[in-house]
Parts: structure tokens; sequence; C-alpha cells
């Protein structure tokens, strides 16, 4: 029984990653070809700041006055490098990366339409932000890789642990937002 309900919480995970550039261009990509994005413009930059979005999930939950609505929430990234900036985010079938040189078109809108809630004023400001340099995009898109092999899942493996997730990759955090106790062989328990 519980295989049947895990799988019915899997959606329909393609494990690409899209590529959409200044809001217009769209293209699929596979870990096996990711790395021919590696000489695209602006893959080469440090990225100097990251920040954690959360907004609605969908617009008939923005209207909801329900308290599950307010637990109901997307959540992605905005990354700013020199020249460009870039959205992140995971969703039940691929994961998704904006690249524009404003960053309303990546933090307000989604693959071209305004984002759900950023109308209402619920997606205004992040939250969390680390300022930083290091990471370039295309080391985020060797990281990616690894990550295109998780299979969406509602519960175990959603949106907002991919952006905790990237988010901590890239500021060089540890997994603090969702560290987890697990007991060792010895039955001691560990922070994860």
């Amino acid at each position: 029984m519980w295989s049947s309900i895990k799988s019915a919480m899997e959606y329909s995970w393609r494990g690409e990653l899209c590529f959409i550039t200044d809001g217009t261009e769209e293209r699929s990509y596979s870990a096996d070809n990711l790395n021919e994005l590696e000489d695209a413009p602006g893959f080469e930059e440090p990225i100097t700041r990251v920040c954690l979005y959360k907004g609605p999930l969908d617009s008939w939950l923005s209207r909801s006055n329900s308290s599950s609505s307010s637990k109901l929430s997307h959540m992605y990234i905005v990354c700013k490098s020199q020249s460009w900036y870039w959205s992140i985010e995971k969703h039940a079938d691929k994961i998704t990366l904006q690249q524009s040189r404003t960053e309303d078109t990546v933090k307000d809108y989604f693959s071209r339409v305004l984002r759900h809630g950023v109308d209402t004023g619920k997606v205004t400001k992040p939250e969390e932000t680390s300022v930083m340099g290091g990471k370039t995009i295309k080391q985020l898109l060797e990281w990616l890789c690894l990550e295109l092999e998780k299979t969406y899942n509602v519960v175990e493996c959603n949106c907002q642990d991919f952006a905790h997730d990237t988010f901590n990759y890239i500021s060089n955090r540890k997994r603090g937002c969702h560290s987890f106790l697990l007991p060792d062989v010895r039955g001691i328990f560990r922070v994860f």
C-alpha cells in the first residue's frame, strides 16, 4: 500500500533542466547534455548574492483564508552574478533555470507568466538572503546534475527541500534549515 501512495506522490518527473533565457528562449536538457550550457553567456561569472523566496502554490491558495494555505507554498531561489539574474526552482516534472538581465523577470515571472502572489504582495521580499562570492553558475550546473536524479516527491523531495538545499549549496552552508536527527549504529542521535 505504501508503495502505491508513494508513487502517486512522485508525479511525472522527467529529470530535465529547462533553461529559459531573458524570458524568451526555452530549451530542456538532461544530465547527459547539460554540459552544452557551460559556454553560454554568464555561466563563468561568480554568484554574488542568493535569495530564497516563498510564494503561494496556486492562485486558489492565494485567495484562501484557511490556515493550511499559509503552510502550502512554493519556494525558489534568485541569484545575482556580475551581469545576470537567475532563478532556480523545482516543479513536479523538472528543474527550471531562468536567466535575465533584469531581476524582476526571474523573481516575479515564471516562464513568462506572472507568479502567483506577486500581484497581491504575497511574494515581495526574500525569506533569506546571503551575500557571498565564489561559486559560479557553471559550478551550480554541475551540482544540479545530481539534483536531476532526485525524483520529485510532494513529501520527501519537493520545491522547498530543493530551494533550501540549493540556497545552502550556493552560500556554503550546512543543511541547517532542514536538519534532522538520525540514530547512528550505536543508538546515539546525531544531527545531519
